[in-house]
């Protein structure tokens, strides 16, 4: 084996590191893929870099609440999903479901009334909504019942 063949990445490091790269939505220069040394480097500055999604996420999170986001939580996907993970309830907001608000929409159309648009945004409010216009009648204009969170 030549000196040049033992500075080739083994097939596990490289595809390590597209795994990675394909993450965190970057490119790898060809030249650091035909090098273990440069690519065990490459892997190491990586590995922990946040992704594009958890960054997006936090920065909604940190806008949310009015502040920047730490350099150091842009530095380490640990701690940013720490972060995403304390704070995420900020931006889970009250809005309902596709499910739920199509549920309400089909009880709306077979009762003939109007949804609100106040109703389409607040999840409770339009739980309540379903609740009470669901109820199987004697002229059968309820839908059958199904729970909706």
């Amino acid at each position: 084996m030549s000196t040049t063949d033992e500075n080739l990445p083994s097939q596990a490091q490289r595809s390590f590191a597209l795994l990675i790269a394909e993450r965190l939505e970057i490119e790898i220069d060809e030249n650091i893929l035909l090098n273990k040394d440069d690519l065990s480097e490459w892997i190491k500055e990586h590995n922990n870099l946040p992704s594009p999604k958890q960054i997006e996420l936090a920065e909604q999170i940190a806008d949310k609440k009015g502040e920047e986001l730490p350099d150091n939580l842009l530095e380490d996907s640990e701690s940013l999903s720490t972060y995403i993970d304390e704070n995420i309830h900020l931006i889970n907001s009250n809005k309902p479901s596709t499910k739920q608000i199509s549920f309400a929409k089909k009880i709306a159309k077979k009762l003939k009334l109007e949804l609100e648009n106040e109703l389409l945004e607040d999840k409770k409010l339009l739980k309540n909504w379903i609740d009470e216009h669901n109820k199987p009648s004697s002229n059968g204009t309820g839908l059958k019942k199904k729970k909706v969170q």
